[in-house]
């Protein structure tokens, strides 16, 4: 369990907007699959790489914004990490929501 504090500020004057407090957050991965070794091609070219799945937990908990306390639903993330060992970092991540996928490259490793 663990619990987080975020400031909410405004971009234009830094000024504070609201505090964003959440508690009881859980996180679980569960066991991780290493498929076989394939190319993947990303904008700063073609990689080999091993997919590596797994799901991810998330319970939330509650957070309170303002003066107002929520309640979140736990969630269910289908999670594939690419792994490019030329580069020794995961390079893509997909993650998949319901019937929705958001994927994250890595162009630049500084």
């Amino acid at each position: 369990m663990s619990r987080y504090d975020f400031r909410i500020v405004d971009r234009r004057t830094g000024t504070k907007v609201s505090d964003f407090v959440g508690s009881n957050v859980r996180l679980t991965l569960s066991e991780r699959i290493v498929g076989p070794l394939q190319r993947l091609k990303l904008a700063t070219g073609t990689l080999l790489c091993w997919p590596i799945r797994y799901s991810k937990f998330v319970d939330p908990g509650s957070f309170r914004l303002v003066d107002t306390d929520i309640e979140l639903e736990p969630t269910v993330l289908d999670m594939t990490d690419w792994y490019c060992p030329a580069r020794r970092f995961v390079m893509r991540q997909e993650v998949r929501y319901r019937n929705m996928q958001q994927v994250v490259d890595v162009v630049e490793i500084e």
